[in-house]
């Protein structure tokens, strides 16, 4: 299976974005339709790595994620699970943890994040940035991202 790792802030939406719900900022679907485009080159899964993944726990206090979801649904993309909430709110080692309690299914693996700290899996990393979010070029480095199997140890 080949899973991306995805943010939300930085990446679906960025410092430019008027979309708003509830008063929160939400995603651009010119954003959306770019992660669109990755999904259905490569059949990769969405995992959230952002703090949105909040709402999986939480639906009452954020409601903000069933907007999102229902948004990527408009665009026939699904969110298929989440990162586990590390106390520290180190996005890395989340990733990490998810990985080694996947790694039998894992293919390979692409992180779409406008921050930095994925150790141990910098290598990873489309790093986007909060000025512009997700552009085609990211999705070029993450198509071959994705196209390198990866040993998960």
């Amino acid at each position: 299976m080949k899973i991306i790792f995805l943010d939300v802030d930085g990446v679906l939406n960025c410092a430019t974005t008027k979309e708003r719900v509830r008063d929160l900022l939400f995603v651009e679907d010119c954003k959306v339709q770019l992660l669109k485009e990755l999904v259905d080159e490569t059949g990769a899964t969405i995992i959230l790595s952002s703090t949105w993944r909040f709402g999986f726990e939480n639906p009452e206090i954020y409601p903000e994620l069933l907007e999102f979801e229902n948004k990527l649904a408009q665009f026939g993309l699904f969110i298929e699970g989440s990162t586990p909430v590390d106390a520290r709110g180190y996005r890395g080692k989340e990733i990490d943890e998810w990985l080694k309690a996947h790694a039998d299914e894992v293919e390979s693996f692409v992180i779409l994040d406008d921050d930095n700290d994925m150790k141990p899996w910098g290598s990873h990393l489309v790093k986007t940035s909060w000025a512009k979010g997700l552009q085609p070029n990211h999705i070029r480095a993450a198509k071959k991202i994705l196209n390198e199997r990866v040993e998960i140890k």
